[in-house]
């Protein structure tokens, strides 16, 4: 039970981060930013793109919490 409440509690602070990442995407999507590769300045990239690269990865780790609670609530005694 404390499981799945922190589980819950887990998923609300992920959905308000994405949506604070989203959010700053829009307002700041004309900033430029230098890309790197391998430690090195390569092209220049979104500031908005990068942002959004990271809520999308949150978004994977959300479902992920999704599907974890969908296990917490099977009892395993059957």
């Amino acid at each position: 039970l404390w499981l799945r409440g922190k589980a819950s509690e887990l998923k609300n602070h992920l959905k308000a981060l994405i949506n604070v990442f989203v959010e700053r995407a829009k307002q700041e999507k004309d900033v430029l930013m230098p890309g790197y590769t391998h430690m090195q300045r390569a092209q220049p990239i979104r500031w908005s793109h990068w942002l959004l690269s990271y809520a999308w990865s949150l978004k994977r780790d959300f479902e992920r919490l999704q599907d974890l609670t969908k296990r917490l609530n099977t009892l395993p005694l059957g």
